[in-house]
């Protein structure tokens, strides 16, 4: 893993747990077009100013426990990990984080007591710093 993705990774824990929200990450869903930790699944030229900068789609597997049964309380679960993500861009470490998604779940599995664990792919649009 390159040292950008790790910041990247970091960035968007710090993010998380600033909207009071933990995970356990796994790692990146493999993708056998793409290297291992997938740093350039999209390369988008944005045009800032003429710099023709690079940004990068990050993507990363957690695992959540949450409480119910249904999809929605999963849905609703990937729409505050999305909400988290979306606010403010956030930088640390020279990382600027401009967009996210929160894709998967599919995988959902009953623990007993009402509690579904699933794995979710965080995806991220990042730019290393100017």
């Amino acid at each position: 893993m390159s040292l950008f993705a790790e910041h990247v990774e970091a960035a968007v824990l710090a993010k998380l747990a600033t909207a009071g929200l933990s995970y356990e990450v796994l790692g990146v869903v493999p993708d056998k077009k793409l290297p291992p930790y997938t740093l350039v699944a999209e390369s988008v030229m944005d045009d800032v100013g003429g710099k023709g900068l690079v940004i990068e789609q990050h993507q990363l597997t957690i695992r959540t426990l949450v409480a119910g049964t249904s999809k929605t309380p999963l849905l609703r679960e990937q729409a505050r990990i999305t909400a988290a993500l979306d606010r403010q861009p956030l930088s640390r470490a020279g990382v600027r984080l401009s967009a996210a998604e929160v894709r998967g779940g599919g995988n959902a599995r009953e623990e007993g007591d009402g509690y579904l664990l699933a794995e979710l792919q965080v995806v991220v649009r990042a730019r290393p710093p100017l």
